[in-house]
């Protein structure tokens, strides 16, 4: 499966990673990191995408200066990592429509090893309705600028 990556050339793409480690809790019956702990790994480094960006800085800002749904996520699983390994999390938006962000995030061991890759779609959302809203184009000019147009964004669809 990893023969079709070209992950030199999809690295280039990336602009924001963060490390972490495999933490016991994280391990199942295998002594392996637990599938669902991916979600989790990817989530941490979208929030810490997020806060780079300064559209998160404290909870609350999930409500009121970027409030967004997920409404899809995917992974593709390539080899396992153990308790203890070091990892690195690529994180990026690769797509903004009218009123969804696609993130994109590729995890990798420490040794270069790849672990996963996944997609997520965030809704920019209405709070008071949670009905999907245009993103603001300020929001999408800071994504366009920090990602140097490594972004692909789509107008008129959601």
């Amino acid at each position: 499966m990893t023969k079709n990556l070209n992950l030199d050339e999809e690295l280039k793409k990336f602009h924001f990673h963060n490390d972490g480690f495999v933490e016991f809790y994280q391990i199942d019956a295998m002594q392996i990191l637990y599938n669902i702990q991916y979600f989790y790994i990817f989530e941490i480094s979208r929030l810490a995408y997020m806060r780079k960006l300064g559209f998160v800085v404290q909870l609350d800002d999930l409500r009121t200066k970027f409030p967004v749904l997920t409404v899809h996520n995917s992974i593709d699983y390539f080899n396992p990592a153990i308790f203890g390994d070091e990892y690195t999390v690529y994180t990026r938006i690769s797509l903004i429509k009218n009123s969804s962000l696609q993130f994109e995030s590729i995890m990798f061991k420490k040794d270069g090893t790849l672990l996963a890759k996944s997609k997520t779609v965030y809704v920019y959302v209405q709070p008071s309705t949670m009905q999907s809203t245009p993103i603001p184009t300020k929001i999408k000019d800071i994504i366009r600028e920090f990602e140097h147009n490594d972004c692909e964004i789509k107008s008129n669809s959601k």
